[in-house]
């Protein structure tokens, strides 16, 4: 198992509102996924007497109580959707304008808690190499002599080794191809000043001179000088390889403004360089490149080669068929759709906020570090590390009462109306020929321990979707009795028999017994990787400010009324990801010479009263968005 390093030293510990179950001991691992093919659909098994493995089929039903406010997007009906055209949908999920949760969703939710109780592989999401850029980091910076060594000769404060040249793809959008520009690559004063308004670039014309600014910088005098093409050069023909690479550096930031190439029969100015047969280049010279090494290497926990391997989530949930040498198979459990019995629905006021993907390129966080890095951060392991492994499944905290962010216009906002907290809902979770173990899993993922809640729904991370579950019952069918006779007293015969509270426990010990050799559920809990799940599903007191602040997103910006630098009068950036925590005495320049931020296990983070639990800093106007 991935064990994350403990943090013993406040200062040098990071935060975030999301964290990590580690990965499965591989050992476990195999015993508990070694399933059986999954049964066919075309056949029930009989149980018979004192024969508890036998397949059961039945139902699980519960109720998810609102705990804070929550939303989960809705769908048009095919009127809304012919007059908004390609406007998104902003109300929560509902039917004929009744607010349901959609069986989809809740269906995703316990997959991932099953995956997580049975030890399956971790599939990343990620697969593609990740990018990096790290030219203003200093020396001792894990990242600065790799990346230097790449795109200057001799590594530090060196002119930029990438040569100025032209991108042309062609008609077809297939042949991507860079013609060397005519002359060095120089820079030049900024003969337009603040003309240049969201563009990057001052000519796209290959048989013209442009000039390229590679973006603002407070007192920046000088941009880019990429010369005409030279047509008596040979082109650089680049690969698919080549052009993955490029696309998976490009930053989000280009793609706001448009900056991005791929348009067929189009040229661009480019910088470029070739190490070792591959041709990275980008809208600088010191552009975005990306990891050589890919997520999947550093993930010791990914699904086995083996086609006929069945993990238990697969065997429950299905699988597609990928080839004639995977087989595939239908799901045995069926998710309806969550319907309101009870609590005041509220809509709240629409709102916009900024809803990101995860952003694993924060390697302090999203890999295990060793202990030396806590001190040193020139130690941290990062993506190009050969031993660098992931820190495992991603989780979000619960954090009720969470005060919101305050929104730049610039940022890319998601529009939506959520429901105030309160409502609740009878869920239901059909399942066909379930051996008793695969029940015990599920039952588990649905039932948590007392203190636990769901997350549900869309932003979590910013104190969404937590919902309380209760009244979780069991009924299990006969199927023998139900087809033995049509009816009995007057009644059409269903078979179905509701489980007992001890017959449930039952089959949760069955599960936690047969998979890890614990003797109860609650033994089970205390196990060190799930005792990291456990920390991650307990809701904190509601509006706790310790506890919000100690699960917030780290910040940059400008701090108000306050100058970091004491020899100028002028306020500096306070950039949280490389000091921790919010202390005066720290936030002097200097005051931390190797940061390393390393985000600690949620175990710690939710025991740990020494952690620090600030709130954000009064940064003015408005901190950047965060980018984790």
């Amino acid at each position: 198992m991935s064990r994350s390093t403990k943090v013993d030293r406040p200062d040098r510990a990071s935060r975030a509102p999301y964290n990590f179950v580690p990965l499965p001991d591989p050992r476990v691992g195999m015993k508990m996924n070694g399933v059986r093919t999954p049964p066919t659909h075309d056949k029930w098994s009989i149980p018979a007497e004192g024969k508890g493995s036998v397949p059961r089929s039945g139902f699980v039903e519960f109720h998810l109580t609102a705990i804070t406010s929550f939303y989960t997007r809705g769908m048009w009906t095919l009127p809304e959707y012919e007059k908004a055209k390609e406007a998104k949908q902003t109300a929560p999920f509902s039917v004929d304008g009744t607010l349901r949760l959609p069986g989809s969703s809740l269906r995703g939710m316990i997959r991932t808690l099953v995956e997580v109780l049975t030890s399956a592989p971790l599939d990343p999401a990620n697969e593609p190499p990740l990018a990096y850029r790290a030219v203003a980091e200093a020396k001792d910076h894990p990242l600065a002599g790799k990346y230097k060594g790449r795109l200057t000769n001799t590594g530090f404060n060196v002119p930029p080794r990438a040569e100025p040249g032209w991108l042309e793809i062609d008609s077809s959008g297939e042949k991507w191809t860079i013609t060397p520009a005519k002359g060095p690559l120089t820079s030049v004063k900024d003969p337009v000043s603040k003309d240049w308004g969201s563009n990057w670039a001052r000519g796209l014309d290959p048989n013209k001179e442009s000039l390229v600014r590679s973006g603002y910088i407070q007192r920046k005098r000088a941009v880019w000088r990429v010369p005409p093409a030279d047509r008596s050069k040979p082109k650089l023909d680049l690969s698919p390889q080549d052009i993955k690479l490029y696309r998976r550096a490009v930053s989000s930031t280009l793609e706001d403004r448009g900056w991005v190439y791929g348009e067929p029969d189009s040229a661009a100015p480019v910088f470029y360089v070739k190490i070792n047969g591959t041709v990275w280049f980008g809208h600088t010279p010191f552009f975005r490149m990306a990891y050589e090494r890919g997520v999947e290497a550093a993930n010791p926990a990914r699904r086995p080669a083996n086609p006929d391997h069945w993990d238990m989530a697969q065997a429950i949930f299905g699988r597609l068929t990928e080839s004639d040498l995977r087989k595939g198979s239908r799901s045995r459990v069926a998710f309806e759709d969550g319907f309101l019995i009870g609590g005041e629905v509220k809509h709240e006021i629409l709102r916009s906020l900024v809803l990101s993907s995860p952003k694993p390129t924060l390697y302090q966080h999203y890999l295990v570090q060793p202990p030396g890095a806590v001190d040193d951060g020139a130690k941290a392991h990062h993506w190009e590390t050969p031993n660098a492994v992931v820190r495992g499944h991603k989780f979000f905290w619960h954090r009720p009462g969470a005060e919101l962010p305050r929104i730049s216009p610039r940022d890319s906002t998601t529009q939506f109306q959520s429901v105030e907290r309160g409502p609740v809902f009878h869920c239901r979770v059909r399942f066909d020929e379930l051996t008793i173990r695969e029940l015990g899993a599920l039952l588990m993922a649905i039932a948590l321990p007392s203190g636990c809640a769901h997350h549900f729904g869309m932003a979590k991370a910013l104190g969404f979707g937590s919902f309380g579950v209760s009244n979780v019952s069991l009924t299990l069918i006969d199927r023998k009795a139900r087809y033995a006779s049509f009816a009995s007293d007057a009644r059409l015969e269903t078979g179905e028999g509701l489980a007992t509270a001890e017959q449930i426990e039952a089959v949760k010990r069955r599960f936690v017994k047969d998979g890890y050799n614990t003797d109860s559920t609650d033994a089970f809990w205390q196990l060190e990787r799930f005792a990291e799940l456990k920390a991650l599903l307990s809701l904190p007191a509601f509006g706790d400010p310790h506890w919000l602040g100690k699960t917030r997103y780290l910040q940059f910006g400008t701090i108000a009324d306050f100058n970091i630098n004491e020899r100028s009068n002028r306020p500096k950036p306070y950039n949280e990801y490389k000091y921790s925590g919010y202390d005066r005495n720290r936030l002097r320049v200097g005051a931390v010479k190797k940061p390393s931020n390393i985000l600690p296990p949620a175990t710690q983070v939710w025991n740990d009263k020494t952690l620090p639990s600030d709130p954000t800093p009064p940064f003015e106007p408005t901190p950047v968005k965060n980018r984790q």
